[in-house]
């Protein structure tokens, strides 16, 4: 992160599309610090996210935002009973700072490591893999979440003239985006055969640049 910080300062980019250079800062670059941290919810908080998301999902979809759901505050839990013995077991309070750090890491690893083939396919312009149902869900997934996970599509979702407590959304958004991501990929998945992936081949000879956001 120092290093970031430092190469925002004094470096320069070169944007190919004005021929101009364009000076970067943090927030292009890197996220917030622990942006993937565990947050604990409130009753308010779970009332909240019931009512955004599960009761206005498809009825087929609202069982697994239940889990979802279930499967979080399971984690909260563990982490709240475990609490006074932190400070006296090493093991418990290591395993407690996994679970903080690692419970949305893991969740977006899993999906990365299923979309692993499939981005190989890609490249060797072969899109047929999308016509088979898991391998379409996993992608679809991947692609939503890839989009949803980031600083910036948050923050968005932070409207400052909105009625709702932007501390809440904060909190809550690490879950909400979870079953969102199961919204769109659903969308993606049983619009398939009207709106097919498709891949497009660069024949200009010039290279394609693109980020870590593949999205």
């Amino acid at each position: 992160r120092q290093y970031l910080r430092a190469w925002a300062k004094s470096e320069k980019i070169w944007c190919l599309t004005n021929r101009a250079t364009a000076n970067p800062n943090l927030m292009n670059i890197a996220q917030e610090r622990d942006f993937y941290k565990f947050r604990h919810l409130d009753q308010a908080d779970i009332d909240f996210v019931r009512k955004l998301v599960v009761e206005q999902a498809t009825p087929g979809l609202r069982p697994l935002h239940e889990r979802t759901l279930n499967q979080y505050l399971n984690a909260q839990h563990a982490l709240v009973i475990s609490e006074p013995a932190r400070s006296q077991i090493e093991s418990i309070d290591h395993a407690a700072k996994v679970l903080e750090c690692n419970y949305l890491e893991d969740w977006h690893a899993e999906i990365e490591a299923r979309a692993i083939t499939h981005l190989a396919c890609l490249q060797e312009g072969d899109a047929t893999f999308y016509k088979n149902s898991d391998a379409c869900i996993d992608f679809a997934t991947f692609m939503a979440a890839q989009h949803l996970r980031t600083q910036k599509h948050r923050d968005a979702v932070v409207h400052p003239k909105s009625p709702i407590d932007p501390n809440r959304i904060r909190r809550t958004w690490p879950l909400v985006s979870q079953m969102l991501v199961t919204n769109i990929a659903w969308s993606m998945y049983v619009n398939r055969q009207e709106q097919p992936l498709r891949v497009i081949h660069n024949a200009t000879g010039i290279s394609f640049l693109t980020a870590d956001q593949p999205v």
